[in-house]
């Protein structure tokens, strides 16, 4: 682990397979996530690397259809970002592996991440065993450019049976979470059944702790503080008073935060830190390695024992488990940990002073002009969006999309001042008057009239607009999955089929079988003269043998099916040698493998 800030790593990099493997399943936890970078995590976790908002038609269809069925993201209702002229079009796929967390009061927050990878069946890695890998972190998926934290193990299924310590964790945690997807695939439910039995590569006692409001054996968090160490040193962008005041009865502290939250402690809080070090992160506007705002949660102890805890929590109530409201959150904690010396000396300062990045802490009034109380009021709605479930039903026939609320009580605790509009996520964009309707605690229901199959799906834009400022926000919610899955595959056929041009499904079709260039070459697709823009058959199996297609389909079933999609979608568009031939070939080969998971 590295906490040179000059030397950043990036998500997207932990989430690719490593050299010789493939994705076998995985889940992933976040806050928030905007759907550009949720179409680079896509890519990421199939071997490709694309910026985010940068991603061609092809390799977005590529990732989709292997993942559909191996992967589950789940985030916080209302954490979608998603800018209120909409997004792009193909993004609606992903309401097929995303799903929103909907709790009652708090926030669903962890950023954690399991992965399953599986070894290709190739001659050099025959009989390589599955490797797991676990991330916890305080990063989102965002494309937000802050000072983030956080841990990657890797590991391999013990070959001595019984519960394994960090796995058993990670398994009660995540087979948690994926009780509230009646949809997850069975090679999704075994990764979080067999976490348990995962041993992963540290020389630290590691272990997960996490709470969830309502489960047993989920509880507060905090009892992991101790209650006055000798020396402490803590990194939070977010603070509350409760949290701090326990903190600061530690011998020696040292707190970083930001300027915002630390104006608004109360007085006694200010007092409680007077004999500590406070600083506040460096307000740089540069794009270089220090830019951005403080989001990393970080707390070192050391006592009698030493540990270290990070990942999700800030130093605030709800984090901590500790008053009326509590978050569900995910903390790493390491013991003995890293050495307390070494983070002051790489995060706070060294032996010239303080870092640049830093600076000491002095106290500042608190603004209340009308942009501060419309943020405070958005900020408190933005509290219980979390809480909204939406329901949808679609009427094919009458062209109608409706969207319901379903406890619109929950609204009569709106703030004052708040004008609330719905729009689904594919016609924000339109222009079109009827593409945001107003919702409130006594409308609880709106239509949405001239919906075709394409613009149907489970993405919702929520708009708040505080009516004396004109402020407003935009939240990402997200409807019960299982109310649209039935339109879900023709929608996907029907997005797909007008999303990529006309020599593209040969291109979709070659990547799915494992040919990892671009399909076919232009002369190739010029030559075929064939109505639709499908290849000849001579000029498709240029690239693709009978052999590589057995290949393929040998080192990961799950190509079958994927293949099956593809060729439901653009059948029409696509050699009709090759849908004789799969034909054949998919009968011989379910016939060969039946005990295959499909």
């Amino acid at each position: 682990m590295t906490l040179d800030p000059q030397r950043r790593q990036n998500l997207l990099a932990w989430l690719q397979p490593p050299a010789g493997y493939r994705l076998e399943a995985g889940v992933g936890t976040a806050f928030s996530a905007s759907l550009d970078v949720v179409a680079a995590a896509v890519l990421a976790l199939v071997g490709e690397d694309h910026e985010p908002g940068a991603v061609p038609g092809v390799s977005l269809a590529y990732a989709v259809s292997r993942l559909q069925r191996r992967f589950r993201l789940f985030v916080n209702q209302g954490g979608l970002l998603i800018p209120s002229q909409g997004g792009n079009r193909m993004a609606a796929l992903f309401d097929g592996f995303v799903r929103p967390v909907v709790l009652p009061a708090g926030a669903f927050h962890p950023k954690v991440w399991v992965l399953r990878f599986r070894a290709r069946e190739t001659p050099e890695m025959h009989g390589a065993a599955d490797r797991f890998r676990v991330v916890c972190s305080s990063r989102n998926l965002t494309d937000a450019r802050c000072w983030e934290l956080g841990a990657m193990l890797e590991g391999e299924q013990a070959r001595a049976a019984g519960v394994k310590a960090l796995g058993g964790d990670l398994s009660a945690f995540f087979r948690q979470l994926i009780r509230m997807d009646s949809e997850a695939s069975p090679s999704v439910r075994a990764l979080c059944d067999v976490l348990s039995e995962v041993q992963f590569e540290t020389d630290e006692n590691v272990r997960l702790r996490w709470q969830w409001p309502g489960v047993a054996h989920a509880r507060s968090l905090m009892p992991e503080l101790p209650d006055a160490p000798a020396r402490a040193l803590v990194l939070s962008p977010f603070l509350r008073a409760s949290v701090i005041t326990r903190l600061a009865r530690a011998g020696q502290l040292t707190l970083v935060s930001s300027q915002g939250e630390l104006d608004a402690l109360p007085d006694a809080a200010h007092k409680s830190l007077k004999p500590h070090r406070v600083f506040v992160l460096e307000d740089f506007d540069a794009e270089g390695p220090l830019g951005g705002d403080l989001h990393a949660k970080l707390y070192a102890f050391e006592d009698e024992t030493a540990f270290t805890l990070l990942g999700s929590a800030n130093a605030t109530g709800p984090g901590w488990g500790e008053g009326p409201i509590t978050n569900v959150e995910a903390m790493l904690r390491m013991e003995p940990g890293l050495p307390l010396a070494r983070v002051l000396r790489e995060v706070v300062e060294d032996k010239r002073g303080i870092h640049p990045w830093l600076h000491v802490y002095e106290r500042r009034s608190v603004p209340e002009d009308a942009d501060s109380r419309a943020k405070l009021l958005l900020d408190q709605f933005g509290r219980l969006v979390g809480s909204l479930q939406l329901s949808a039903t679609y009427d094919a026939e009458a062209r109608r999309l409706s969207l319901r609320l379903a406890q619109p009580e929950r609204l009569t605790d709106l703030p004052d001042g708040l004008r609330l509009e719905l729009a689904p996520y594919a016609l924000a964009g339109s222009g079109l008057a009827s593409a945001w309707c107003e919702i409130s605690a006594q409308v609880s229901e709106v239509h949405f009239p001239d919906v075709d199959l394409t613009q149907v799906g489970a993405f919702v834009l929520l708009r708040a607009c505080h009516v004396e400022s004109g402020t407003e926000r935009v939240f990402g919610l997200q409807v019960v999955a299982s109310d649209l899955a039935r339109f879900r595959e023709g929608r996907d056929d029907a997005l797909l089929r007008q999303a990529l041009s006309s020599a593209e499904p040969t291109a979709l079709l070659l990547r799915l079988l494992g040919q990892t260039g671009s399909g076919l070459s232009a002369s190739s697709r010029a030559g075929s003269g064939k109505k639709g823009g499908g290849a000849d058959s001579s000029a498709l199996f240029e690239v693709m043998s009978v052999e590589r297609v057995l290949e393929a389909c040998t080192d990961d079933p799950g190509r079958v099916l994927e293949v099956e999609s593809c060729l439901r979608t653009f059948g029409p568009l696509l050699d009709p040698a090759f849908l004789q031939f799969w034909e054949h070939f998919r009968r011989a080969f379910s016939d060969d493998r039946r005990e295959v998971e499909t």
